[in-house]
């Protein structure tokens, strides 16, 4: 798996915690999220990929080894320095300044949307899930990786990094899968450990399929916007 090398990471915001890929032990459960992805993914080759939230853009190279077009909107200005970053380790994204309830794309221009650990942090998950719904193809898929909640989790995390998990997530953990199941068809879904009870399941990974339905109704939405 390659991930964009610690000595090129841009800390675009507070939240941003792409170096904790790089610490001792918690590094090595942090990139558990993007393994989860990568099975995920399989084999398939996509012709454009979308990461949402790409946050300094940690993901992005392995991300271009699965299409042969990459691109990620995050809500911070830094676009400039991660893209000069990427383009280091060989890696062309074009990359957008917006918040991913209003995605800068248009209708159906990826086969590929991807997000990694961040619905837990936006205002209006549904929002964000049509504007997904929106830019996907027909037959496009969405890859989520969601934290788990428990108090042994959220125990941990105190003691490997001395964060609060709550004071991060607002209760937005509780929220991802029961919004995107309102727009998406889960059609495969891994998680890490496996087989572990949720008490100890630290990510779950889902990939769906998006309603048609949702898909409708999002373009409408969006053609009445405009």
């Amino acid at each position: 798996m390659e991930l964009l090398p610690r000595e090129y990471l841009v800390k675009t915001n507070d939240l941003d915690q792409a170096d904790w890929n790089y610490k001792p032990v918690l590094g090595f459960i942090q990139r558990r999220r993007f393994q989860l992805i990568v099975k995920l993914l399989g084999p398939t080759r996509y012709d454009r990929a979308l990461d949402v939230g790409y946050g300094s853009g940690v993901f992005l190279p392995e991300l271009a080894r699965h299409a042969t077009e990459v691109s990620g909107v995050d809500p911070h200005d830094r676009n400039g320095e991660a893209t000069g970053a990427l383009q280091k380790v060989g890696v062309d994204a074009t990359l957008y300044s917006a918040p991913a309830e209003h995605l800068p794309m248009a209708d159906g221009s990826y086969d590929l949307v991807v997000v990694v650990s961040a619905l837990e942090f936006v205002t209006d998950i549904d929002q964000v899930c049509r504007e997904m719904a929106r830019v996907l193809t027909p037959d496009g898929t969405l890859c989520v990786v969601t934290p788990g909640q428990s108090a042994l989790i959220d125990l941990g995390l105190r003691v490997l990094s001395g964060e609060k998990a709550e004071d991060s997530f607002s209760g937005g953990r509780a929220k991802v899968v029961p919004t995107l199941n309102r727009y998406f068809t889960t059609v495969q879904v891994a998680e890490f450990p496996p087989l572990a009870p949720r008490s100890l399941r630290l990510y779950t990974a889902l990939k769906f399929k998006p309603r048609r339905e949702a898909t409708s109704t999002a373009r409408m939405g969006d053609s009445v916007a405009s």
